[in-house]
């Protein structure tokens, strides 16, 4: 039913869509201490219990990926953010480094919603570029590959977030020219689970990693161990642990 309910607002324009599902379900903002002493206002579904508690939480979503950007990310570089969901590492990378571009990429309907209110909310210097086509290894009208979206906008990340359930093999295959430029650090969040009910495995996804880049992964991403690893084989070892893949010559950690 909720997906019938999301079909009937996509079919509308965006911002009324938008007016239509918070008349109907509503909205909280929420003042989350993200890192110690760090935070940002995210707005979120009103009976949203999951990102409540996340949020609610402090360091409570991710601390080894917030800990990495904020070791490393400096205001020369350039952030996407693919599978943003509402926006929760764009806000902070706002907040760390305010005069960098960040683009976004959410195509599902509410969370594409509510990542457009928390853009507005976390705004540094400059708009967020939002994306609501899925990530692939093909363009058309509803997806299309991390190669083709640099070439149309002239925007080339240095820094990639990504966590997309299981599309992390695609979206790779559709980045073969800005894992050959050599200038981008990928923080991928990868999904064994879902990938094996693709027919793919992890390391076909690793196999799309040029062989001289550095990879280090952090298994129990949600757990307390915020410790990289160069054991690949415990990327297999957890439900979503998160890679971290650069070239030598740029790697930081």
């Amino acid at each position: 039913m909720n997906n019938i309910k999301d079909t009937i607002l996509e079919a509308l324009p965006f911002s009324f869509g938008n007016k239509l599902y918070l008349l109907k379900n509503g909205s909280k903002v929420i003042h989350s201490e993200i890192m110690a002493d760090l935070f940002i206002d995210l707005e979120i579904r009103k009976k949203d219990s999951l990102w409540t508690k996340r949020l609610s939480i402090k360091e409570g979503h991710e601390i080894g990926i917030c800990e990495w950007l904020a070791d490393f990310l400096t205001e020369k570089d350039s952030f996407f953010d693919i599978g943003s969901c509402y926006g929760i590492f764009s806000a902070l990378v706002a907040k760390l480094q305010p005069e960098i571009p960040i683009h976004a990429f959410e195509p599902a309907f509410v969370n594409a919603l509510f990542l457009a209110q928390n853009a507005k909310l976390n705004q540094g210097k400059y708009p967020w570029g939002i994306c609501r086509k899925f990530i692939n290894d093909f363009n058309d009208e509803h997806n299309t590959t991390i190669d083709s979206y640099c070439q149309k906008n002239n925007i080339y990340p240095t820094v990639m977030k990504m966590d997309i359930d299981g599309g992390e093999y695609n979206a790779l295959l559709g980045a073969k020219e800005l894992l050959a430029r050599r200038k981008t650090h990928f923080l991928i969040e990868v999904h064994p689970g879902l990938l094996g009910e693709r027919n793919l495995t992890v390391d076909m996804v690793l196999s799309l990693i040029p062989d001289d880049y550095k990879i280090k992964v952090l298994p129990e991403i949600r757990g307390e161990n915020n410790t990289w690893s160069d054991d690949l084989s415990l990327v297999g070892s957890d439900y979503n642990p998160y890679i971290y893949a650069a070239p030598e010559e740029i790697y930081k950690l």
